[in-house]
């Protein structure tokens, strides 16, 4: 009898064992549970990418929510996934998906990049925000977690003094962006891209100092201008904010 129940527990343990191992869920691929990123990296903006893969046999959305542990009050912050990009609001401790119009859903046994940006805005230091994304109706058995650290020693440009200053306005941003090129005599175009690099349109400069960019057609989030010459020469770029 002693020998059957031990034989019993065996087998309910290798099949316990094989199940977890088995169990469908999301995680995130590297190893470790944080991700880090120092220096210098320009004076308005450090990335840090995480990959996060599906087990899944069916499609499942993914919501995330990121939360500020610590860091500058000055600095703001965006983070993007696979179906669209988001920014933080003042004072920048908190930012989701949860709400949003354009849900990730993640295909099976797939994978998909979150690209987390943080807007210096001159200021260095240290900053720690946790990343945590779960199946969306489900947080509590699906939920995974990354704490993301940044540590900037340098957060000012080198020789800027020289350089004309293109100013953008209104920040943020609804259905029109101005360019002020500001003597940028040699400009020739101006392109806007998302902040996973894909280009969201291209304008011809119009020859007066002052253009004017519609961005009606963009979601809501953080883009990047950047002010090209005729060879293509990237002259300045900056970033502003579309309601």
């Amino acid at each position: 009898m002693k020998l059957k129940s031990t034989l019993l527990l065996a087998i309910l343990v290798t099949f316990a064992s094989s199940f977890r191992a088995n169990a469908q869920s999301i995680s995130f691929t590297d190893a470790g549970t944080s991700t880090n990123v120092s220096g210098y990296n320009s004076d308005y903006d450090v990335a840090i990418l995480d990959t996060l893969m599906s087990t899944y046999s069916g499609t499942k959305q993914v919501t995330w929510s990121i939360v500020k542990v610590s860091g500058p009050s000055q600095w703001s912050f965006t983070n993007c996934d696979p179906a669209s990009c988001y920014s933080a609001q003042s004072p920048y401790n908190y930012l989701s998906n949860s709400t949003t119009n354009t849900p990730w859903a993640i295909t099976p046994n797939a994978s998909g990049v979150f690209t987390f940006h943080v807007v210096l805005h001159s200021i260095a230091g240290n900053g720690t925000y946790k990343l945590t994304a779960w199946v969306d109706g489900d947080s509590v058995n699906t939920a995974v977690s990354r704490m993301l650290n940044i540590t900037v020693t340098q957060a000012i440009g080198i020789n800027k003094v020289a350089t004309p200053e293109v100013k953008l306005y209104p920040i943020p941003a609804n259905d029109v962006l101005n360019v002020d090129l500001n003597n940028f005599n040699n400009a020739k175009r101006i392109e806007i891209y998302n902040l996973i690099g894909s280009k969201m349109g291209s304008y011809p400069v119009d020859g007066d100092s002052n253009n004017n960019i519609p961005v009606n057609n963009l979601n809501s989030g953080m883009y990047f201008v950047k002010v090209m010459d005729a060879r293509n020469g990237i002259l300045t770029t900056k970033t502003f904010q579309k309601r």
